[in-house]
């Protein structure tokens, strides 16, 4: 808020407020910025009983009369409201002839401060707003403008309207803030302070307008001018500041570059001057007031506006009241119509945009010499402003510079360009720069996907899905996310189902059932960009998997065996076996058998029958012999241990039920392999009740040795003979004696057998013998 002083330096006040809003520059649709555009100007004059005493010298009046001298007669147009608890209202006005001039200013004297009580603010922002709405709406290129002046109260309402009141207060301030209508208030100050303040501040902050206010403060002849330098974008700088004489006083007046629209000289003194005369750059005298030049007088003040002053260094004379302070001040009104142009609007992410700044009125390019330039980009994510990028002097006609965008959207661009020592400011009308997103695309040219999946089976989903990553298959831009992927409808549904994981950007289609689907993809990016993706599914039933999965295992297998045959080492070598049969059979015992293995020409195991066969000559004499224990011998398989064959190994199967086998005396009870070593004989015994069998194997080059077949022999024992028990008598049975085996009885010896009744004996008893008994 601006505070100001006493109610002569108020007046003018109100009316440099009204100059600096008369000159506004106002920007246009296009890129011209500093054309200035005819004002429509309401003034809304508080008449309430309060202002009898807050305004007794109506100021107010004189400030709206001030102000229809002040605009732009040619294009201005002005209108009133005054209001209490009710409105008067006097529309829009041409101010382009004398007449209709002097008939707003005879209006505005006509306002009348009420008796009444009651201050209603809304209702004449309302009606001052219906009023310009208006106009706007059948001319857009018009400057609507409200100036309020009130000492801010609203009281004194009647019931309705008060409890009406808030919310039209709030709705007025939204409907011009919408419209665009800026209000500036001049608070007047209330000697017993009753003036609220905080009222007109909020109007003017809500609407885009300034908060102006009166005192008992000391001189605002500086602060005025700064005030309205602000407001026209320009700079204001002291003239002179002297004490009158009583004579003429010459002071110097220098218009710096032909693109001034209009000099402002502000005279202010507290007596008045006199004796005003002007001369151009040459020495030429300007008529005051003429054509070109315009004078607007007050107690306090005389304004001089020079038309499109020439460049150079003008001369005012004037005369003031001796010892009168005199502060003279110029606000030159630079109109440049500086426009912002773009080598190009639309670019692709990533693309340099050069800019230019240039005039497009009669100002020369040294305008720009010394100013300082800056690009305001805003960005359409954040609304954020950078202001980082600059524009140079060119030396010539421009002001360029250039600005790289990264990201896509479409950007709004000024230019804001303060002039050498702030003798200008400017803000060019934005432009709109599209940038182009990168564009949704697939990474190859191939955009159909051929799959095979298998169904499920049994409650089990074996390779039943297939994934679709899309940053593997699509390329977008970085501010498109999340990207969409949807499924086109179609009989795809019949076989199999699609889901999208939008946070991984990943499509997945699952197998339902067997048969061929094609699915096509839509996908989309927050840019509106789309593309394709097809994706020809085969579904194989659920159960191939687990046949091929066995029927691998099989193949793995064989292919273990193969392998394994085909690595194991050759038999070669010579093998002796003999076999010793039990009594009964005795006579079937075949002669020893050599067999040279390399003749065999065998690797892996060979069974033992096919060694003895490929003796001609004894191999059926071994079959026979062997019949009994056909099937347990039939089993046994001999392989080469090493790759040398320097041992044999022996694959030894079960005893079977009732039945019992040893190698080399240690019992057997499972199966087992063992080692036949070059050079040691090796023996296998196989013990059933029809008798007991063994078989000695001799690899390589050896002798024969028995094992326990003998009289003194036994099942592992000491040996038969006379008074063998389980020892003797295994002796004699299973290793000889006289009466041997289970047919002399079990304990061999003369007598032997199980006690006599089992292979009879003179004494019997289980161990058999002379003496019987199990020992």
């Amino acid at each position: 808020m601006h505070k100001r002083t006493n109610l002569q330096a108020f007046l003018s006040l109100c009316m440099v407020v009204m100059l600096a809003v008369s000159t506004l520059v106002v920007p246009t649709q296009a890129a011209d910025d500093s054309e200035a555009r005819a004002l429509d100007v309401m003034f809304v004059v508080d008449s309430s009983g309060s202002m009898l005493s807050t305004d007794p010298n109506r100021i107010a009046m004189a400030a709206s009369n001030l102000f229809a001298d002040m605009c732009d007669y040619d294009e201005a147009r002005a209108g009133f409201v005054a209001y209490d608890t009710q409105a008067k209202v006097q529309g829009l006005t041409s101010l382009s002839s004398e007449s209709n001039r002097r008939a707003l200013k005879n209006a505005i004297n006509g306002i009348k401060y009420t008796n009444r009580a009651g201050t209603d603010i809304a209702l004449g922002l309302e009606k001052a707003a219906d009023v310009l709405v208006t106009a706007q709406a059948k001319d857009p290129n018009r400057v609507p403008v409200i100036i309020l002046v009130s000492d801010g109260e609203t009281d004194g309402l009647d019931p309705v309207r008060e409890a009406q009141y808030d919310q039209a207060y709030a709705n007025v301030l939204n409907d011009l803030k919408n419209a665009g209508i800026p209000v500036y208030t001049i608070a007047v100050m209330s000697k017993n302070g009753d003036t609220s303040e905080e009222t007109m501040e909020e109007i003017a902050n809500a609407t885009g307008g300034i908060c102006f206010t009166a005192d008992q403060a000391s001189d605002l002849d500086d602060i005025l001018t700064d005030i309205m330098a602000n407001l026209v974008g320009t700079k204001k700088e002291e003239i002179a500041n002297i004490e009158g004489t009583g004579g003429p006083q010459t002071v110097d007046v220098e218009i710096p570059s032909d693109g001034i629209y209009e000099a402002n000289i502000i005279i202010f003194s507290s007596k008045g001057v006199s004796g005003l005369r002007l001369q151009e750059p040459g020495g030429n005298d300007v008529a005051i007031p003429s054509s070109k030049v315009l004078q607007s007088r007050s107690n306090s003040y005389d304004l001089i506006k020079i038309k499109n002053p020439n460049k150079g260094t003008w001369k005012l004379t004037l005369t003031g009241a001796n010892k009168d302070k005199i502060i003279i001040n110029l606000v030159n009104n630079h109109a440049m119509q500086l426009t912002l142009t773009a080598d190009r609007t639309t670019v692709p992410n990533n693309s340099a945009v050069s800019f230019s700044v240039l005039s497009a009125t009669g100002a020369g390019g040294e305008i720009f010499d010394g100013a300082e330039g800056k690009l305001n980009i805003t960005s359409p994510m954040t609304g954020d402003v950078d202001p980082k990028p600059t524009l140079n002097w060119n030396g010539s006609t421009e002001m360029t510079g250039a600005y790289t965008f990264t990201r896509a959207g479409t950007y709004t661009v000024s230019a804001h360009i303060v002039g050498k020592d702030g003798s200008y400011d400017r803000i060019t009308e934005e432009i709109k720069i599209t940038v182009e997103p990168q564009p949704l695309q697939a990474m190859k040219s191939n955009t159909i996907k051929r799959a095979t999946c298998f169904s499920p089976f049994l409650g089990i989903r074996l390779m039943n899905k297939v994934e679709l990553p899309m940053s593997k298959y699509f390329t977008w831009d970085q501010d498109a996310k999340p990207i969409q992927v949807n499924a086109v409808s179609g009989n795809w549904a019949d076989v199999c189902s699609f889901d999208y994981d939008e946070p991984s950007t990943t499509a997945t289609i699952r197998a339902e059932k067997s048969g061929t689907a094609t699915v096509d993809l839509n996908v989309s990016d927050s840019f509106g960009q789309n593309a394709t993706y097809t994706v020809r599914l085969t579904v194989i039933p659920g159960w191939v998997p687990f046949v091929l999965i066995i029927l691998l295992a099989g193949l793995i297998v064989a292919l273990v065996f193969i392998i394994k045959k085909a690595t194991a080492p050759r038999l070669k070598g010579t093998l002796k076996i003999s076999v010793s049969m039990p009594s009964e059979l005795s006579a079937l015992t075949p002669p020893e058998a050599e067999i040279d293995l390399s003749i065999l020409n065998k690797k892996g195991k060979v069974p033992l029958m096919a060694v003895l066969a490929s003796n001609l000559t004894l191999s059926t004499a071994y079959t026979q012999a062997l019949e009994g224990i056909a099937g347990f011998v039939g089993k046994i398989q001999l392989e080469a241990a090493d790759k040398n064959c320097s041992s044999l190994r022996m694959h030894i199967p079960p005893a079977g039920n009732g039945a019992a086998v040893q190698f080399n005396n240690a019992p057997i009870t499972n199966g087992a392999k063992k080692n036949i070593v070059s050079g040691m004989p090796a023996q296998l015994s196989y013990s059933a009740f029809n008798g007991i069998y063994g078989i000695t194997f001799n690899f390589g080059d050896g002798g024969f040795t028995n094992i326990g077949f003998d009289s003194t022999g036994g099942f592992g024992g000491t040996g038969g003979g006379n008074d063998g028990g389980f020892g003797g008598g295994f002796g004699g049975g299973f290793g000889g004696g006289n009466d041997g085996g289970f047919g002399g009885g079990f304990g061999g010896g003369n007598d032997g057998g199980f006690g006599g009744g089992f292979g009879g004996g003179n004494d019997g008893g289980f161990g058999g013998g002379n003496n019987g008994g199990f020992g």
